[in-house]
C-alpha cells in the first residue's frame, strides 16, 4: 500500500498541515520552514513501541493539545484489503493516526484506526462497563427497531451492531476508534510494517552509523531490496530452501519425537496425586517455516588504491555511497528476467517509503543532477528487479532537484504569523489548476488539459527552477533582458539575491505563462518582462493578449502591443532596448555601446546587452549624463515591493 496523505496535529512548528503524497515529493523552502518537521513527524509515526515525545515536540510548547500525525494509504494489493477488511473506506482508503500527549505514559503512541460505522453506536461502544454498555443499547432499540432484541452481552451487542453497520452501509461514516486499532500497539504496528516501511537518511549525521549491517539501519533495508532482486531469484537459492525444509519437516515429524509423549505421562503422574482420574497431553504446534538467513555484508571503500573503513573518508563520497546503492536497484538486477515475472504478481514485501534530507549535500553539481534522475527513476515503479514498490520523499535546497514539469511534487513549506505564532503552512498547486489558469488566459478551453500540460513543460530551460527558492521571481524574456534588470537593480543599491529574488529568463516571452501560473500557485510573487514585438517578424498580438489577461489586467485595457509598467509586470509594445535607447538618447546609446565593446573585447551588440557588467557602466555613463532609464528604475522598484514583508 502507498501514502497518500499525511494530517499532521501540534507536532514541532506544525500546528495542522495537511500534505499529499505521490511516486515522488519534493519538500521545499526557505532554511527553518518546516521541511524536516514533515519528515520527523513520519518518523514518529513509524517509530517503535513506547517511543517518547518532550516538551519541544509540542507546537508552542503547548502540552494541553496532542500530537497526532495521521496517515492515509492507498493501492492496496489483495493481500491487504483482507488484512484491513472493515477498515478500508469505500473511496479505497485507510487512515491510521498515531496520537502522543504529554503525560501519556506507557500507552503514548497509541494507534487509531477508521472504520466505517454508525455515529449512533459510538455511545454504546465508549460505555465502559457491561452495564453501562447495555442501557445505552437498550435506549436504541426504539428507533432501530432492526437491531438484534435478544443481544444482552457485551459481545454481543458488539456483534448486533456490527451486522446492522454491514447491512446499512450507506448509514455509516468514517470514524476514529478508541485506540484499539488491531488491539494493542505492538500488533497495530505488526500489521503496519508487514504493508509499509519507512526510512530516513537525515543530512547530517554518522554515515557508517547509515552503511552498519543492522536491524532498521538504512543500508540494511537498501541490502534487502539487491539481496531479494539479485539472490533469492537464483533458482540454487529455492532448490537449496526447499531442501532444507523438507530435511527439517522430517527430523521434527511430531511421531518421531516421542519425548513429548514422555514427559506427557510423568507429569500425568504427578498430577494425579493431586486430582485423581486427570492427565496431561502435550501436542506439538503447528511450526513456522524455517528461515535460511542470506549473508550480511561488510562494507569498505577503496579510494584510489587504499581501502578504509566508510567513517574515515570525506562526507562526499559517504552520501555517494548511498547514491551507488539506489543506482544498484535501478540498473543490476533488470539482468534477471525471473526477477521480472515475479514483480509482475501482487506485491508481498512491504511497500518503501523513503525520506532524504538535502540528498544535494556534498556533492558537486553535476553529481546532484545524477542523483536527482537515480531518485527519479527509483520512484518510478517501472524498473524490473526491485523487490518493494518505493515512494521517495526529500527536503532539498538545491534547483538541480527540482524541474518546471515536477511542479506538481512541490510541497513549498513556509512560516507563516497566525495566532501570535509562526507556524510551518505547506503550499502545491495541481495541474488541473495551472491548466484551469492558463486556459482562462489564453481563451481557448481545453488547449491546457491537465494531460497535455506536463507535456509542454519540458522545454522550460532548467534554470527556471531557480524560481521555486525564491521570494519573489521575475520571469524575462532572455539573457538580454535579464542583463538590463540586474544592471538597473545595481545602480539602485538593490541586492536582488539578498532580498532573495530571482530573475530568470525563459528563451521567449511564449514561455513565461506556464512558470507564471506554476509559481504563483505556490504563492510565489512573479513579476514579468516582455517585448510586444509590433512591426517585426515577433509579433504575436495572442501572446501579448494572454499574458495581460494572465496577469489580471482588465479586458478593456488588453490590447495587441503597449508601452506598460504595472505592479506585476511590464511589456514594451516593440523591445526594451528601443525604450533605453529612448530614454537615454540613440546617439548617446550608440557611442557608449562601442566604447564598453571595445573596453570588454566584444564584438557584437547582442552580446553586449547579455552582460549585467556592460549594462551596468552604460546606465552609470546614462544616468551621469543625466538621463537615468527611469523605465528600467520603475521596474527594479516594483519587483522589489512585490517581496513580502517579514512578519515580526
Amino acid at each position: 500500500m502507498r501514502l497518500k496523505r499525511a494530517e499532521i496535529f501540534n507536532y514541532r512548528s506544525i500546528r495542522q498541515a495537511t500534505i499529499e503524497f505521490g511516486d515522488q515529493t519534493r519538500l521545499i523552502g526557505g532554511n527553518g520552514c518546516g521541511k524536516s518537521s514533515v519528515v520527523k513527524a513520519l518518523e514518529l509515526f513509524y517509530a517503535p513501541a513506547k517511543t517518547t515525545v518532550s516538551r519541544d515536540d509540542f507546537f508552542g510548547r503547548d502540552e494541553a493539545n496532542e500530537i497526532e500525525i495521521a496517515l492515509t494509504f492507498h493501492e492496496f494489493s489483495d493481500q491487504e484489503k483482507e488484512t484491513f477488511k472493515g477498515h478500508i473506506t469505500e473511496s479505497g482508503e485507510l487512515s491510521v493516526s498515531r496520537v502522543f500527549s504529554a503525560n501519556g505514559g506507557k500507552n503514548n503512541g497509541k494507534y487509531h484506526g477508521v472504520q466505517l460505522a454508525y455515529p449512533a453506536f459510538q455511545a454504546v461502544r465508549a460505555a465502559g462497563k457491561a452495564a453501562e454498555k447495555s442501557e445505552a443499547y437498550k435506549a436504541l432499540l426504539p428507533e432501530h427497531p432492526d437491531l438484534d432484541k435478544g443481544a444482552k452481552t457485551a459481545a454481543a451487542i458488539e456483534a448486533a451492531m456490527a451486522a446492522w453497520e454491514a447491512a446499512n452501509p450507506e448509514k455509516c461514516q468514517a470514524l476514529r476508534d478508541d485506540g484499539q486499532f488491531f488491539g494493542f500497539e505492538g500488533v497495530a504496528q505488526g500489521k503496519l510494517s508487514s504493508s509499509t516501511a519507512f526510512v530516513f537518511v537525515p543530512a547530517v549525521r554518522d554515515a557508517a552509523q547509515d552503511v552498519a549491517e543492522g536491524k532498521g539501519t538504512p543500508i540494511t533495508l537498501l541490502m534487502d531490496l539487491i539481496v531479494r532482486s539479485a539472490i533469492e531469484a537464483r533458482p540454487e537459492i529455492k532448490e537449496f530452501r526447499a531442501k532444507v525444509e523438507s530435511e527439517y519437516q522430517a527430523l521434527t515429524d511430531p511421531a518421531k519425537l516421542t519425548e513429548l509423549g514422555g514427559l506427557a505421562t510423568t507429569l500425568s503422574g504427578t498430577l494425579s496425586t493431586y486430582y485423581p482420574e486427570t492427565s496431561v497431553e502435550l501436542d506439538w504446534l503447528q511450526r513456522d517455516a524455517l528461515k535460511v538467513p542470506l549473508p550480511n555484508a561488510a562494507i569498505r571503500l577503496n579510494d584510489d588504491g587504499f581501502s578504509t573503513a566508510v567513517d574515515r573518508t570525506g562526507h562526499g563520497l559517504q552520501r555517494a555511497l548511498i547514491l551507488t546503492l539506489l543506482q544498484h536497484l535501478a540498473t543490476a538486477s533488470m539482468k534477471s528476467e525471473d526477477v521480472t515475472e515475479e514483480m509482475s504478481g501482487t506485491p508481498t514485501e512491504p511497500d518503501l517509503i523513503l525520506a532524504i534530507e538535502e540528498p544535494e549535500v556534498y556533492q558537486h553539481p553535476t553529481k546532484q543532477r545524477h542523483f536527482a534522475r537515480v531518485l527519479d527513476l527509483l520512484s518510478s515503479g517501472k524498473l524490473a528487479g526491485i523487490g518493494k514498490r518505493i515512494q521517495v520523499i526529500y527536503c532539498s535546497h538545491s534547483p538541480m532537484f527540482v524541474a518546471m514539469e515536477q511542479f506538481d511534487q512541490v510541497r513549498l513549506m513556509r512560516r507563516i504569523k497566525k495566532e501570535g505564532q509562526r507556524e510551518s503552512v505547506p503550499h502545491a498547486v495541481s495541474l488541473a489548476d495551472v491548466a484551469t489558469e492558463l486556459d482562462a488566459a489564453h481563451q481557448a478551453e481545453g488547449k491546457f488539459s491537465a494531460d497535455r500540460l506536463r507535456s509542454r513543460l519540458h522545454i522550460i530551460d532548467i534554470g527556471v527552477a531557480e524560481g521555486f527558492f525564491s521570494t519573489v521571481t521575475v520571469l524575462v524574456e532572455g539573457p538580454s533582458d535579464r542583463a538590463a534588470l540586474l544592471a538597473a537593480a545595481r545602480y539602485l543599491g538593490k541586492d536582488l539575491e539578498q532580498n532573495e529574488v530571482a530573475v530568470v529568463s525563459v528563451n521567449g516571452k511564449a514561455n513565461i505563462d506556464r512558470p507564471a501560473a506554476v509559481f504563483r500557485g505556490l504563492g510565489i510573487p512573479v513579476y514579468a518582462v516582455w517585448d510586444c514585438d509590433e512591426g517585426t517578424n515577433d509579433f504575436r498580438p495572442e501572446t501579448n493578449k494572454a499574458l495581460q489577461r494572465l496577469f489580471k489586467t482588465p479586458e478593456a485595457e488588453i490590447v495587441d502591443a503597449v508601452d506598460r509598467i504595472t505592479t506585476n509586470y511590464a511589456c514594451f509594445r516593440v523591445k526594451l532596448e528601443e525604450t533605453l535607447k529612448a530614454e537615454i538618447g540613440a546617439e548617446f546609446y550608440r557611442k557608449k555601446m562601442d566604447e564598453l565593446k571595445t573596453k570588454f573585447e566584444i564584438t557584437k551588440d547582442n552580446d553586449a546587452q547579455k552582460s549585467p557588467v556592460v549594462m551596468f557602466d552604460l546606465i552609470v555613463e546614462a544616468a551621469n549624463a543625466g538621463n537615468v532609464p527611469k523605465t528600467l528604475v520603475a521596474i527594479v522598484e516594483a519587483v522589489i515591493a512585490l517581496r513580502p514583508t517579514p512578519e515580526i
